[in-house]
């Protein structure tokens, strides 16, 4: 079936949008070290700062939105802890990172006690997306946040009195319905998450077919 197909179908009511959430394949979680940890694979769909005292900013040429700012039906957080702090120190990072990539780690979401969640919003059923997801709250202690069990630690590298660098991790997932849960927990109530980012991955067959239209504008250059 078509995308275009599947879509109308979900519109319709055919297919629910609260059907079984598609998995979330992530990848290796990685160290904070600089702008190019944010990715830039395929086409923006959206990315939020989750620090509400920040205006967003750009990081290797993606723009953060605030989550708190107007107009936002692309997100929700569910969370027992506080949503959209401000906090210090300012990422160890700082000298090394823009200062939106600094503004994006130097606030966030805590957790909280309770187990909460992440929905991304406004998908198009049979998508592939890419979701990356950033952790950082560098100070004592362990901030572990977890991501559908996926561990992301804010204050990796720790080695007192030097603060941690943080982490960060992508997952991909085909969109089965119009929205996606991200089950979210972490290793004490301060475990922090900073925001996401959202892309759309072109698929295998139209990575193909764009190559086939390459060689075959190379084709007729050389026939010409």
């Amino acid at each position: 079936m078509t995308r275009s197909f599947l879509t109308a179908l979900a519109a319709a009511g055919i297919f629910s949008s609260t059907a079984s959430a598609a998995t979330i394949a992530y990848g290796t979680v990685t160290d904070i070290s600089g702008d190019t940890d944010v990715s830039t694979v395929g086409t923006n769909e959206y990315a939020y700062n989750f620090n509400t005292s920040s205006t967003g900013g750009t990081v290797n040429g993606v723009t953060f939105g605030s989550l708190a700012g107007p107009g936002n039906t692309d997100v929700a957080l569910t969370v027992a802890g506080t949503t959209g702090a401000a906090f210090s120190p300012a990422p160890v990072t700082a000298g090394t990172v823009s200062a939106d990539y600094a503004g994006l780690l130097g606030g966030g979401t805590f957790k909280g006690a309770a187990a909460g969640n992440i929905t991304l919003q406004a998908l198009t059923i049979g998508t592939v997306y890419q979701v990356q997801l950033f952790s950082y709250r560098s100070n004592d202690g362990n901030r572990i946040s977890q991501f559908d069990g996926v561990s992301v630690d804010g204050n990796a590298n720790a080695a007192p009195p030097a603060n941690g660098s943080g982490q960060y991790v992508i997952g991909t997932f085909t969109a089965d319905a119009v929205s996606q849960v991200i089950d979210l927990a972490g290793s004490d109530n301060f475990a922090v998450q900073n925001g996401l980012s959202l892309r759309v991955v072109p698929e295998p067959a139209s990575l193909a077919l764009l190559g086939l239209g390459g060689l075959a504008m190379i084709g007729r250059r050389r026939k010409g």
